[in-house]
C-alpha cells in the first residue's frame, strides 16, 4: 500500500482530560504515522492534572494546533469544538488515554476511497490495561451474528449496522473509526443529552444516513482502567441512559414487528440483569429506578416481566441442573 496514492487531508481531533500520564503515548503514535497528510487538534477540556504542561511541549509542532477550554464542556460538545477547528475532509477522534498502530491511518483512508458508500471506516481493537498489556480483541465481545459477519473486512450496510447497535455499541471506541466529516455534520455531531452513551447515540443517528466498513486488523489500543470502575449511582446512570438510548433507537429503526418484540425484550433483560446485581445492595435504589423506567415508558412493562420472567426460570433451571 502506498500513501502517495491518496491525498485527502485527515484531521485528528485529540480531546484531552485528566490523562497526562498518557498524552505522550498518545500524541507520538499519531506523529509516527506512516500516513502523511494529517493535522491533529488538540482540545483539553479544562484538565486540572498537569495535562497542559504537557501539552505545551507540542507547541511548535507545526502537525499539531492546540486550544483550552476555560470551563468544562463535557466530552460532547468537546468533541464538536474539535471538528469545528477541522479542515480535512475526513475526521478521526483519537481519545487522549489510547494509541494507535503506525499504519492506522494509512489503512483506515485506503478502506475509504476504495468503499466510497461508507460514511465511517472503523477497525477492532486491541483492549488494553494501564501498562498497555493488551488484554483481549474487542471482537471477542461482539454477538454471533456480527462475529459471523466481520471475521475479515466486510461492508456493512446501514440497516445491518442499525441491528448490530442495538444488541451492542459495536464501534465502542471513538479511537477506532475514521468518518467522512460531511456526515459528522449531516447527523448535527454529538449530543450531549447523553454523558455516558453520546458515542453510541452517534452512531445510531449516522447509521441511518450511510454504509460502514469494518476491517479485522486491530489498528486501535482502547485503554481501559481498573480504577475506573462505576460506582452503584454512575451505573445507575449508565443504565438509565442506555434504556432510553434503545428504547428511542427501536421506535427509530425500522423493524418488522417480531424483531420489534424481541429487541424490546433483550434491552429489557439488560436491565433486569442489572436490577439483581444491586437489589441486595440498595434495595430503595432499584425500586425508585423501576418505577422511573415505568412513568416514562409504560410500554416497557410487558417486556420487563417477560424478561423479568425468563431470567427467574433460567436461574431456576441451572440451579437444578448444577444442583
Amino acid at each position: 500500500m502506498n500513501n502517495n496514492t491518496t491525498n485527502e487531508l485527515v484531521s485528528i481531533v485529540v480531546t484531552s482530560y485528566n490523562h497526562a500520564e498518557y498524552l505522550e503515548q498518545r500524541l507520538q503514535s499519531l506523529l509516527d504515522q506512516t500516513y502523511s497528510n494529517f493535522e491533529i487538534i488538540v482540545v483539553d477540556d479544562n484538565s486540572t492534572d498537569n495535562s497542559r504542561q504537557v501539552l505545551e511541549k507540542y507547541r511548535n509542532n507545526p502537525k499539531i494546533k492546540l486550544f483550552y477550554n476555560e470551563i468544562n464542556y463535557g466530552h460532547a460538545k468537546t468533541c464538536n469544538l474539535g471538528v469545528s477547528k477541522c479542515r480535512g475532509e475526513y475526521v478521526i477522534f483519537a481519545e487522549c488515554d489510547d494509541y494507535c498502530e503506525t499504519k492506522q491511518i494509512e489503512i483506515l483512508v485506503d478502506r475509504m476511497n476504495r468503499n466510497s458508500r461508507a460514511g465511517v471506516v472503523y477497525s477492532s481493537s486491541n483492549i488494553v490495561d494501564e501498562n498497555g498489556v493488551v488484554k483481549c480483541n474487542d471482537f471477542f465481545y461482539r454477538e454471533k451474528r456480527f462475529q459471523v459477519k466481520c471475521s475479515k473486512d466486510a461492508e456493512i450496510l446501514k440497516d445491518d449496522m442499525q441491528r448490530f447497535l442495538l444488541a451492542s455499541c459495536v464501534i465502542p471506541n471513538m479511537s477506532a473509526a475514521l468518518i467522512r466529516k460531511s456526515c459528522f455534520e449531516s447527523v448535527g455531531g454529538l449530543s450531549d443529552k447523553y454523558k455516558t452513551c453520546s458515542d453510541w447515540d452517534f452512531w445510531f443517528r449516522v447509521a441511518l444516513i450511510t454504509d460502514f466498513f469494518y476491517v479485522s486488523e486491530p489498528l486501535n489500543n482502547f485503554r481501559r482502567h481498573s480504577s475506573s470502575m462505576d460506582s452503584i449511582m454512575g451505573a445507575k446512570t449508565q443504565l438509565l441512559e442506555i434504556q432510553e438510548l434503545l428504547h428511542e433507537a427501536i421506535a427509530r429503526v425500522r423493524l418488522t414487528w417480531i424483531e420489534a418484540i424481541v429487541y424490546r425484550i433483550k434491552t429489557s433483560a439488560v436491565l433486569v440483569s442489572f436490577l439483581i446485581r444491586i437489589f441486595k445492595k440498595e434495595k430503595m435504589l432499584s425500586i425508585v429506578y423501576v418505577i422511573k423506567v415505568m412513568l416514562k415508558h409504560k410500554s416497557m412493562a410487558i417486556f420487563l416481566f417477560i424478561a423479568g420472567m425468563i431470567r427467574i426460570i433460567s436461574v431456576c433451571i441451572n440451579r437444578m441442573l448444577y444442583k
